[in-house]
């Protein structure tokens, strides 16, 4: 009888480690989730060429987010947010003071009919030319984006530099 009483309290001793082992890493992807710090190791790779990123403006106007136009030598900036992320309202902000020279794009993704994004979208167009986009067509074009905001930086077509701050794709431009 002793021998069943020493193994019930060794098995529960062992499941009693192993829940705070699990709560204590789910507090510590918590605090990632709400500090914008989680990694991503879903980033488009440097070199890529994207597909076609076919974005619907507030005007319900198309356009290619990932064609930059002749008057900024094929090099831009691509942002890519969602409705709902604190970082990128804070990125928008960053946006109104980055470099005018360069070309900007922002595409939200989500559903145009809910508030939220038609929101996130009217702020962006404020600072760069913006468009909605779908989670599939976004898949299609640079893979699974698991992280926002997701900024790429494009020239001639090519991914150059990708990351979720500013600094990051503007880092790789200047080294």
């Amino acid at each position: 009888m002793s021998s069943l009483v020493l193994a019930s309290v060794a098995l529960l001793a062992v499941l009693v480690v192993l829940n705070l082992a699990l709560t204590l890493a789910m507090v510590r992807r918590l605090r990632d989730l709400q500090a914008g710090t989680t990694p991503s190791p879903h980033l488009p790779e440097v070199g890529m060429r994207p597909g076609e990123l076919l974005a619907r403006s507030a005007d319900g106007d198309g356009f290619d987010a990932m064609t930059f136009g002749r008057q900024s030598n094929g090099r831009g900036l691509l942002a890519v947010v969602s409705p709902g992320c604190a970082s990128c309202r804070q990125l928008l902000d960053a946006l109104e003071s980055f470099d005018a020279d360069t070309a900007r794009t922002v595409v939200v993704v989500g559903d145009g009919s809910h508030p939220e994004t038609r929101g996130l979208l009217e702020a962006a167009s404020r600072v760069a030319r913006s468009g909605l986009v779908s989670e599939t067509q976004l898949l299609s074009c640079l893979g699974p984006v698991d992280a926002f905001p997701t900024l790429l930086r494009v020239e001639d077509g090519r991914v150059t530099a990708a990351g979720h701050r500013l600094n990051d794709v503007l880092v790789s431009e200047r080294g």
